[in-house]
């Protein structure tokens, strides 16, 4: 399945620090930024980023990216009222981890370099479907998945992650913000995307 992977260079007036992949690379840039432009905004940029970006020896590990597969993870069907509780903790630490709220669940409304970073991650998660041999194939990765089957299985994904299991708690408005920027991502990146979301 292919996606729309267009690069900008720094000199493009749209660039975006998202564009580097290299992710030393991306802090480095940043840095650097922050020491010529010294605005709220640049600050706020490497603030999230070292949130979300941990390095250890020579990986580098995404916590964004960490709790999204959490929330997959979790079951999205009803739940015995004994677990309840403890699931409703673990999706708010996901979401914490996201920056959407706090460790006690109160929610935090994002501002914009939130909002582009979660719409980073839309975009990656997609990529990282598209690029997996295993996610568009069935019968143990034998059988490939036509493009619109995968594109749908990418969508129902999303659709759990950020709807079906924060409901169960009671969480939606906290993950919103997760939502829009993965329903923006599918759109903008995969086929006839616009028109799944409008049909779901």
């Amino acid at each position: 399945m292919q996606l729309n992977k267009n690069k900008l260079s720094p000199d493009d007036a749209n660039f975006d620090h998202h564009s580097i992949d290299d992710l030393g690379k991306r802090r480095d840039y940043l840095t650097e930024k922050l020491g010529d432009d010294p605005y709220p905004d640049t600050k706020r940029a490497l603030e999230i980023f070292d949130l979300r970006f941990k390095k250890n020896g020579d990986k580098w590990t995404d916590n964004f990216m960490l709790a999204l597969m959490m929330l997959l993870s979790e079951d999205s069907g009803s739940t015995f009222s004994l677990f309840k509780n403890s699931g409703k903790k673990r999706v708010i630490t996901y979401l914490n981890s996201l920056l959407l709220c706090d460790k006690s669940g109160n929610k935090l409304e994002p501002d914009e370099e939130l909002k582009s970073e979660l719409l980073d991650l839309g975009a990656r998660y997609l990529y990282s479907c598209a690029d997996s041999k295993t996610y568009g194939s069935t019968l143990f990765g034998m059988i490939p998945m036509k493009d619109k089957q995968v594109a749908m299985k990418i969508y129902l994904d999303i659709k759990k992650i950020s709807v079906d299991v924060p409901s169960k708690y009671g969480l939606s408005d906290i993950a919103l913000p997760l939502k829009e920027a993965l329903e923006a991502s599918f759109a903008s990146l995969i086929e006839n995307g616009a028109d799944i979301l409008n049909l779901s």
